[in-house]
């Protein structure tokens, strides 16, 4: 300081510049150094002066990563600055304060009234770097703007989602979701957020973008799925369910859009692999009573083969996730009952085994696909 101090008093230019049209002020403000600031202030350095590329002194303290940047900051901002000065690059001092991941000086500039949503592409582009640096406190204070983009990619195509995943970053995944990013989409080589999830073999990850929605039969431009990507058990367990659900409410689906007096028998047996839960024999029964000349022996034979292999799949494959079987049978066997298809003492029966594979039952695998099916369905159905 010492050295300043002499150089000053035998009145050297304080503004003097660099080749790269930085002066002692500039530098003073991105080592965070306050006093070097004010001391230069003092002997008429201009606080107002931008260097080539557009940047103020306060574009400079907000990329300081030194440790009175803060200082910098609120020394000039009790002066006449410009709080939104814009660089060559469409870039504000706030923009560089989230860029750097200073959350103070990010807090600091919004209180003096500096607004974040200028320039709201440049800001969007910059959440998926702010996910990769890891600043937690900066992505809240995005993502608590309704302007920011969450959907915004990168050069290679990835979202911040994308990035967040790689990052095997939970608490960002989660966020970023409740913030309505896209967990479908997909960057230049295909990979969607469930597939690089698949491939880091996260088991968190994986559950909770398949309960928001990720598709689980996306292709990548090399023709790999999650699935195939895959190599622990207990993930490729869970994308196999996934894989049949979606498949089997797909065709719910195209079924609901034909005439109901078209449905043909064939058609309902094809979809009993694919059933994940006791809440799809439900829709399998009410497509069944909407079945071509339902009344005719033949026909109900088929229905009455149809009905059993259903519950067969669905108790061989520990697939009743009901704490109460007895409310799924209820609706069995009022539906069986009305066309007289089944015995209430089958039903009774398939309720038995149905509580024996419920006591059996456990892990959160289980959870998953009760609140798939409880919560999806609908979605999936009326959306």
């Amino acid at each position: 300081m010492a050295a300043l101090e002499f150089l000053l008093d035998h009145h050297v230019n304080p503004d003097v510049i660099d080749a790269a049209g930085l002066r002692p002020v500039d530098f003073g403000a991105l080592a965070g150094l306050v006093e070097v600031v004010r001391r230069l202030h003092r002997r008429e350095a201009d606080l107002c002066y931008s260097s080539l590329d557009g940047r103020t002194l306060l574009h400079h303290a907000a990329a300081s990563s030194g440790p009175g940047a803060i200082e910098v900051v609120e020394y000039l901002l009790h002066e006449p600055v410009i709080v939104d000065a814009i660089d060559k690059f469409g870039w504000t001092p706030v923009h560089v304060a989230v860029n750097s991941g200073n959350v103070s000086i990010v807090e600091r500039l919004l209180v003096d009234g500096a607004n974040i949503t200028l320039q709201k592409e440049i800001l969007s582009k910059r959440l998926h770097l702010v996910v990769r640096a890891n600043h937690n406190e900066i992505v809240d204070l995005l993502l608590s703007h309704s302007d920011i983009q969450v959907n915004v990619a990168d050069h290679e195509g990835k979202t911040p989602l994308l990035h967040a995943v790689l990052l095997e970053n939970y608490a960002f995944v989660q966020v970023l979701i409740e913030a309505g990013t896209d967990v479908n989409i997909y960057d230049q080589d295909g990979h969607t957020p469930l597939f690089v999830a698949s491939q880091v073999q996260s088991e968190n990850l994986v559950k909770v973008l398949l309960e928001n929605g990720a598709r689980v039969d996306s292709v990548t431009s090399c023709g790999d799925t999650p699935l195939s990507i895959c190599c622990s058990d207990s993930i490729r367990s869970v994308l196999e369910l996934y894989k049949s659900s979606q498949q089997f409410y797909d065709r719910c689906l195209a079924l609901l859009e034909k005439p109901s007096d078209t449905i043909s028998c064939n058609e309902l047996t094809a979809l009993v692999p694919l059933i994940t839960s006791v809440y799809d024999l439900r829709m399998l029964l009410t497509f069944a009573s909407r079945m071509e000349d339902i009344s005719s022996e033949r026909s109900r034979s088929q229905v009455r083969e149809l009905i059993q292999s259903a519950v067969d799949h669905i108790l061989s494959n520990k697939l009743v996730l009901d704490d109460h079987a007895c409310v799924f049978f209820h609706h069995v066997r009022k539906h069986c009952s009305k066309m007289n298809l089944v015995s209430p003492d089958q039903c009774m029966l398939w309720k038995l085994k149905a509580d024996k594979v419920n006591m059996e039952s456990a892990g959160w695998v289980v959870e998953l696909k009760k609140q798939v099916h409880r919560n999806n369905w609908r979605l999936d159905i009326h959306d």
